[in-house]
């Protein structure tokens, strides 16, 4: 009595084709994964950067605002409404190295860091109490950050108009690590408030 046994195997060479078509269907896509988080996180970096800048912009004017605001309350005449540019406390942002401000709960202008080096202006993180802060003194367990945000002032017509120059440098995690990255925001603010 012969026996034929209708069971086949496969051989090691198909099973060994099998697993690399196998994974060459999930390498592709995880390849895409892959970029699109690397995409996203320097994306989330390039919004960073570029929020730190306006906010630079923005402090900036704040200061001219509390100048006039300042001149406004003390009643006529109102005449030292550009003050604010000869204000000692800003110098350091005249000069060509620019300076860096830093917010906290205090009067703007206590804040301010020169950037001799530029690297005097970099920016620290903290989760104070689940509020979000940035600040540059790195103490109170504040961790650094990529950013190094520089604030450049260019007084362009005396006594009329102002140019803000905030220069955002950070070295990316992904894409171009080796290449720092530089976000810069320019705009002028004028001599609006004089009577």
């Amino acid at each position: 009595m012969n026996y034929h046994s209708t069971q086949s195997g496969y051989s090691l060479v198909e099973v060994l084709i099998a697993i690399t078509i196998l994974l060459l269907a999930i390498a592709g896509p995880l390849t895409i994964a892959s970029k699109g988080l690397q995409a996203a996180y320097f994306a989330r970096e390039q919004l960073t950067a570029f929020m730190l800048a306006q906010e630079g912009v923005e402090i900036i004017t704040a200061i001219r605002n509390e100048h006039a605001i300042e001149e406004f309350a003390a009643g006529p005449p109102f005449g030292n409404m550009w003050d604010w540019v000869s204000d000692t406390d800003i110098s350091d942002c005249f000069d060509p190295e620019g300076c860096n401000i830093v917010l906290d709960n205090s009067n703007l202008t206590s804040n301010i860091i020169e950037c001799d080096p530029a690297e005097d202006c970099r920016l620290y993180y903290s989760e104070a109490g689940g509020n979000r802060s940035w600040y540059r003194d790195s103490g109170g367990g504040a961790d650094p950050t990529p950013f190094v945000r520089v604030i450049r002032l260019n007084e362009t017509v005396p006594d009329q108009e102002v140019e803000v120059e905030v220069t955002v440098t950070w070295q990316p995690a992904v894409f171009g690590g080796g290449t720092p990255k530089v976000i810069t925001l320019t705009t002028s603010l004028f001599n609006e408030y004089e009577i």
